[in-house]
């Protein structure tokens, strides 16, 4: 008698040790940020349009990031923070490419482009 209650005991403590992996596979996206930058307001044809809104997205990226460029960081948080910029402002700069080089006449559109990093 005092085995099997040791196994019901055991069994339960098993089962919810795999399922741990399963929950923190669930939560992985939990650490990505996403900013969506507006551009309704700028007229894209234009130089100072298309220059506001990278000025935008770059404040966006550094958002996402969490860069704290005013603070002191440790150099490990710091070089993080670098790739991610590094490389949300990759894909920015593609999305971005894509806009400013299409008709040309991007005026009041209600779209937003989405900036995205995993932190």
């Amino acid at each position: 008698m005092a085995k099997l209650s040791l196994i019901m005991l055991t069994v339960p403590t098993v089962l919810a040790g795999f399922s741990v992996p399963a929950a923190a596979a669930d939560n992985f996206d939990s650490d990505r940020a996403t900013v969506v930058v507006p551009y309704n307001d700028l007229n894209l044809s234009s130089a100072e349009g298309r220059e506001r809104l990278t000025t935008r997205v770059k404040y966006a990226v550094r958002t996402v990031c969490g860069s704290r460029p005013g603070y002191r960081q440790e150099l490990r948080q710091r070089a993080k923070a670098l790739r991610c910029e590094a490389t949300a402002m990759a894909d920015a700069d593609a999305k971005l490419a894509t806009l400013f080089d299409s008709d040309g006449a991007r005026l009041a559109d209600s779209g937003g482009i989405s900036i995205a990093a995993a932190r």
